[in-house]
């Protein structure tokens, strides 16, 4: 506050009085000093201890929720997947082929020519076995498959004809579907002079489905062909035959159908985070109840069963700590539904990692994690895999807001004080009157810094031999449950050299140093109901000669 506002304050009241005396009257007059005060806010903040936490949430993915007994859990996250299984899984490109000879009903003789004009067909049918129809990463896997959606690839389909007569073949792909009917192909193999005559057929089979189930075996491609011959005026011999060689190559599929195989699937190594201790000093934690989950959403409509791996812990100082698995793998949900999926909630505690908590409580900063997979089940074909199936691990880390702890530091600014205005010759002294509540189950330490607009140190809010103002926790039942807050108020006298340097100070940094009230003994729980309150109020005293003013 500037002094002519408070003279004009002060002045104003003499207008009327001197307006009616003369002006010779007022060469005399001295001013008695003014005496008085200015009460306002410095500070009126109030926060759970998940507020106390947000300014942690800006660098590193974290979440905040509570249990059924409202105790805050603080999880940090990370995310790792496989690639989609048609990155690990491909379809085998095929070939096969067959002959057949001149129809019967012919009744041809070796090298003597036959009537011109002579008509007859034969029919076959031929399945083709796909031995090793999947490899998995380069490897051939032993599967059997029901039926393949096709995105991509070609049917190539030869024929070449010894015969010297007119041939017309029907071709029924059997196996090659699209929309419920099988793909049929007629070609003309018309006899010229010379031989061999031959044709191909190529179809792309994009939208095509093969339906390997046939005659009750699996991985069975079924082609029905039909051989109708003209006769010209030209012989049969016993080596003529009509050669027929089907290809599949570059083969896409959108899903497969059956058993897929059965091998194991390690996705990554994974890193979680961790900067909740990092406000720790003289560092002591008891951790009660910590956990690492893993949501698995699986979109493989498979078996899969996943294998637990060694946890590797690490603090800031370099000390490392390991939790290890006790039981076996641990089977996922699959959907039973192309394209679906399916989730499963996998909890790593105390029951199944042994030294878990251990682990936590040397403050870890990090988490470093392996997931390995084992996929497929040899004892039915009624699974799937479709080209985008994949599986994903959301993985955290969850510290439980529970146990005890020697020191946990937490921060807080309040800017714009509004100190600088204040006139050094006007003030007397001040009074500085701290007041708070505290309704968590910790002592909190207090204390503030008022700091310029530079960030260089003004001065410290408390100045007694421990530098700071002992908050005692809320009450606390048995089970570490705050019932009741606590309160204290201190009033600071601060004199006007000192109040001349605070009010330079743009904003107060209050600095709360939290520990558990009976470290050795009880555990206690912070809820999401548990609080802190702080104010901090001015009284400033003027004394100003207003004969100087």
């Amino acid at each position: 506050m500037n002094k002519k506002y408070l003279a004009w304050g002060l002045m104003s009241s003499l207008v009327v009085f001197g307006s009616c005396v003369k002006e010779d009257a007022f060469e005399d007059i001295s001013l008695p000093n003014y005496q008085g005060e200015w009460v306002f806010p410095l500070v009126n903040s109030k926060a759970t201890f998940a507020e106390m936490l947000e300014p942690f949430q800006e660098d590193i993915p974290v979440e905040i929720s509570t249990d059924e007994r409202d105790v805050y859990i603080i999880s940090y996250l990370d995310t790792i997947e496989t690639g989609v299984a048609s990155d690990y899984y491909q379809l085998q490109e095929e070939s096969f082929s067959e002959t057949i000879g001149a129809p019967e009903d012919l009744n041809w003789i070796h090298g003597v020519p036959l009537q011109a004009g002579i008509s007859a067909s034969e029919s076959f049918e031929f399945d083709y076995d796909m031995k090793q129809p999947l490899d998995f990463q380069g490897q051939d896997i032993d599967a059997d498959l029901r039926r393949v959606g096709m995105n991509d690839g070609e049917l190539d389909f030869s024929i070449s004809s010894d015969l010297r007569h007119d041939v017309e073949l029907r071709l029924k792909f059997t196996s090659l579907q699209k929309g419920g009917q099988p793909f049929v192909k007629t070609v003309n193999l018309d006899y010229a002079g010379t031989t061999p005559v031959v044709a191909n057929v190529k179809e792309n089979l994009e939208g095509y489905v093969m339906e390997l189930e046939q005659g009750g075996n699996l991985n069975t491609i079924r082609v029905e062909v039909t051989a109708s011959v003209v006769t010209q005026n030209e012989p049969i011999y016993s080596t003529d035959e009509i050669s027929l060689s089907l290809a599949l190559n570059r083969i896409e599929f959108s899903y497969i159908e059956g058993r897929v195989g059965v091998f194991d699937l390690p996705i990554a190594s994974g890193d979680i985070g961790i900067n909740f201790f990092e406000n720790s000093e003289d560092f002591s934690v008891a951790l009660r109840d910590p956990k690492v989950t893993m949501n698995v959403v699986n979109s493989l409509g498979v078996p899969v069963s996943i294998i637990p791996e060694d946890l590797v812990f690490t603090n800031a100082d370099g000390k490392t700590a390991t939790a290890s698995p006790t039981g076996g793998d641990i089977a996922l949900n699959h959907p039973t539904v192309l394209y679906d999926s399916a989730e499963t909630e996998i909890v790593l505690d105390g029951q199944n990692m042994k030294d878990l908590e251990d682990a936590f409580n040397i403050g870890p900063n990090n988490v470093a994690y392996d997931v390995s997979l084992k996929v497929g089940d040899n004892a039915g074909t009624d699974f799937f895999v479709t080209e985008e199936s994949k599986i994903k691990v959301a993985v955290k880390a969850q510290i439980p807001a529970g146990g005890r702890v020697q020191s946990y530091v937490v921060k807080d600014t309040i800017n714009d004080l509004g100190l600088a205005d204040f006139e050094d010759s006007l003030v007397a002294y001040a009074e500085l009157k701290f007041r708070a509540n505290n309704a968590l189950p910790l002592n909190a330490q207090i204390q503030g810094y008022f700091v310029d607009e530079q960030g260089n140190l003004v001065d410290s809010l408390f100045t007694e031999a421990k530098g700071e103002s002992l908050l005692l926790a809320g009450e606390v039942d048995a089970e570490g449950l705050v019932t009741a807050p606590t309160f204290k108020e201190t009033i600071i006298q601060v004199d006007r050299e000192r109040f001349s340097v605070i009010k330079n100070a743009e904003r107060i940094v209050f600095v709360a140093k939290f520990s558990t009230a009976n470290a050795d003994s009880q555990d206690v729980f912070i809820r999401s109901t548990d609080w802190l309150q702080v104010n901090l109020g001015a009284k400033v005293k003027f004394d100003a000669n207003l004969n100087e003013l």
